[in-house]
Parts: structure tokens; sequence; C-alpha cells
């Protein structure tokens, strides 16, 4: 089936996406992606480019010819109304049986092509995966918030299959809208596959430190909800600690980044490189001291699971983030790393410090506990797509033969059986010991069948941890 994504932003740093299309692509669908141009030159037609091998159409960012209108929610307005018109002309021509829309500021274009296609008697199936909690996004334009609000509540209830990227937004978005099935929650986890050992350059090769200088790592986008300003501003507290931001944002937030530093007089020690492929932070960043998201408070930081905190548990590297709630629980339960209260100068320098002087006992316990990062995985969350392909093919069923109403009352059943389990275990203790008990006991019993009595001994010993375990504040 040909599948159209749609996504505004370049496409090629957008990981969730590509992950998702080549998901879909493992099923036999054919991918077309539509995206935004980063080229301010771009101002008439679309871009046809290849990404990974897909198609790839960029569109003119109308930002950049609308730089003379002073009201952004205005600029706004007509940017959803320009990919409205001008995505559905190559839509209608492409005539895909999946439209499969991400993050807000798609959820509008997705009802206008879905609704144009199955006007003129063409089978669509509309997926669409909400990013953010839009309500809490209290950092942007108070008028885009409430606009983009508007879109959302006038077309949640119509997609066929709503996707999520954390079971608290999920569960916020089921109450708020009063959504009879839940958003299927798909962690934005890199590939356990894709982790490459021997991935050079590395991130310390890159700025050229020696392995004895400690440094700390940020990949990401900059802005101020991000919270780069407290730890640049903690340096002066931590002599000899390189801080790296691998981005390719610019403008004024950055500007002031270095001008903080310079006034410290830590210009040397803040370095500020650009992106690498997605699919390689977690390869990259391996030979970082620490890793950072220091997120400040705002509704929608409270409940997210972002990207890179999967990516730094991917690469090994010991973690520390800010007390927004989801991400902080995470950390602290699974004692990949240390929480410090966000905005605070003075408390994250001291848990960096403490981080750095402890190093080696939080890398032994994450080296102990791998098996979260095989878990922690999109490979481990195959059946996701397998199940949602199930339901598009039955109701494409239902259409092609509209007396089958049984095969969409299974269909239905299939897509409300991909229940949170993945993240069950991040609210239940024991079905996490549960897990792991039978993860190092079946590894130990392999193991000796192997002959390696070594490792199948301290697989054994891990298993015992699991199984007498109440609580996962014991497993030290």
């Amino acid at each position: 089936m040909k599948t159209l994504m749609i996504v505004l932003n370049s496409v090629s740093n957008d990981n969730r996406v590509l992950k998702s299309a080549h998901s879909l692509e493992s099923l036999k669908h054919k991918i077309e992606i539509y995206g935004m141009s980063g080229d301010k030159e771009l101002k008439t037609k679309p871009i046809l480019k290849r990404i990974s091998n897909w198609p790839v159409r960029l569109f003119p960012n109308p930002g950049y010819f609308l730089s003379g209108v002073k009201s952004r929610v205005d600029r706004w307005k007509f940017m959803v109304d320009y990919f409205m018109t001008s995505m559905l002309v190559y839509a209608e021509q492409m005539s895909p049986e999946i439209v499969y829309t991400h993050d807000y500021n798609t959820i509008l274009i997705g009802k206008k092509i879905v609704n144009s296609l199955r006007s003129q008697g063409k089978f669509v199936y509309w997926i669409h995966d909400l990013h953010e909690y839009v309500r809490g996004l209290t950092t942007t334009d108070d008028e885009i918030r409430q606009l983009a609000l508007e879109h959302e509540s006038e077309c949640i209830h119509k997609p066929d299959c709503l996707i999520t990227v954390s079971p608290m937004l999920s569960r916020k978005l089921t109450q708020e809208y009063r959504l009879s099935n839940p958003p299927k929650v798909l962690i934005n986890a890199p590939k356990y596959s894709t982790f490459n050992p021997h991935y050079e350059p590395t991130v310390r090769q890159v700025v050229g430190l020696e392995k004895d200088v400690p440094l700390i790592v940020y990949v990401g986008g900059v802005a101020r909800a991000r919270g780069l300003h407290t730890v640049v501003d903690a340096l002066p507290k931590l002599p000899g600690v390189h801080l790296v931001l691998v981005t390719n944002n610019q403008g004024d937030y950055i500007e002031s980044l270095k001008s903080s530093a310079e006034s410290y007089q830590c210009s040397d020690r803040l370095h500020i490189i650009p992106y690498v492929p997605p699919e390689m932070v977690s390869s990259f960043v391996r030979d970082a001291t620490v890793a950072i998201h220091p997120m400040i408070h705002y509704p929608n930081a409270e409940i997210a699971l972002p990207n890179k905190l999967f990516e730094y548990m991917h690469s090994g590297v010991p973690i520390v983030v800010s007390n927004c709630d989801s991400m902080g629980r995470f950390v602290r339960k699974w004692k990949v790393g240390e929480v410090f209260e966000a905005e605070n100068i003075d408390h994250l320098a001291n848990v960096i410090k403490c981080l750095i002087d402890n190093r080696d006992a939080y890398v032994r316990h994450i080296q102990e506990f791998s098996m979260l990062n095989q878990y922690f995985s999109w490979e481990n969350q195959d059946s996701f797509f397998n199940i949602v392909n199930q339901d598009i093919q039955k109701k494409y069923q239902l259409f092609r033969q509209p007396d089958g109403s049984d095969i969409v009352q299974n269909s239905r059943e299939n897509l409300d059986d991909l229940s949170n389990d993945l993240f069950d275990i991040f609210y239940d203790a024991s079905l996490t010991n549960s897990l792991f008990y039978k993860y190092y006991y079946c590894c130990g019993q392999a193991q000796l069948n192997e002959g390696k009595s070594t490792e199948a001994e301290q697989s054994f010993y891990l298993a015992s941890k699991f199984k007498y375990s109440s609580n996962l504040e014991d497993l030290t």
C-alpha cells in the first residue's frame, strides 16, 4: 500500500519519522514523505530528494517569505493553509491508501487531505502521531497554542489510529478529549541494532579532548525551555569540565549561551558542533563522561519521555536530568544517572561533581542491567506496527466488501489489544522483577548449555536479585 507521511521539518534529522517509515516499509508499504525545506531560497515548487532511499518532497517554508508579517499567529495560520493547499495537490496525484501525520501542526492538514481523498471514493486509513502535549506548550506563543488546540480538538476524534510518545500523555489526552480509544504508546527509543561500539569519530574526538577530561554532552534542539543556560551557568563551579552541545540550531539563545560562557571565562569549555546521523547518536556520545537533559519546568516537560533519554541510555553513559516528573522518575527508577532541581545551578553542579567522582559505579550498574536497552528499543515494539497493519488490511477488505461487518469488529478488537504493556513496568515493580528474573534465568540456562559457566553464574546471581526483591530500591 502507498503510505504518505507528513511532518513539518526537513525530515533527515527526525528519527521517529524515519523509524516509523522503515517499520511500515518492512511490512511492504511504499513510502513517500512530505516535509518542509530549510532552504530560504526555495519559494515555489517543492523539491524532490531521497532520504534513507525514500522519496521526500520538501515544500518551501512559508515563514521565509512572510518575514514582513509581524503577527506570529497570522504567519502560523498562513503556514497551515499553505501546506493544506500545496500538499493536497500532490497527495491527490499520489492517491495514498495510508496518510500518517506527525505532530500538532499537521493534524488539520491530515484531515483536509483524508477528507478530500475519501470524497473521491478512495480508501484512506489515517494515522496521527501526537508528539506533544499542546495544552502544556506554555513556552510557545499563547495565540498559536490556542489555535493549535482548536485544530486538535476539531480533528482528534477523526483518525483511525492515534499514537503518542508516553503513557502519561496518552492518559492526559484520553481524559481531556474523552477518547473512546486511548492513543497507543510508541516510545521514541533508538534501534538496539544500530549501536556501533567502533563508530568514529566520537564526540570526544570531534572536540579534541583526551579521555581523562570530563565531558558533558547534550544532543538536540537548543531553546530556553531545554534549560541549557543552567548548565552553562554551572561551568564556573565545574573547573575543567567541558560542555558539548550537538545541535544545528542557531539564533539569539545560542548566542546568549556563548556570551555567558565568555563572561565566565569558560568559552574554551563550551563546544557547539552539528548533528550526526540520528541513528548514530548513541554510538557518537558513548565516550562522554555525562549526558544531560536539563529541561525547565512547564506542563509539557512534566510528561515528556524524550528520545534523547533513551539514546543516552543506549550509549552506556550516565545521565543527569532535571526533576521534570516523568523524566526524573524514569532515571531514578532505573538508576541510570542522577536528578537535579531544574534551573538550580548549585544543585546541578553538585550532582555533576558527584556523578563524575563515582562514574565507574554508575557505568558498572548500567552495564549490569544492559538488558534495559533491548527492552526500551524500537525493535521491541515491532508488534505495534504489525497490529496496526492488520487493522489497515481488514478495513481495506471491508471497503472492498461492504457486507463484511465482522471484519471491522475483529479489526477494532486487535487494535484495542495494543496495550501499554511496555510501560506497565514503569509503575509496577512486581512486573519489572518478574520480567527481569525470567530474562536473566533464561540467559543463565543458555550460557550453561554453551559451557560459559562464569557468565551463567553472573546471570543466575542477577536473576536471584529480582526474584526476591519486591521493590526496585532493593536492587543495588
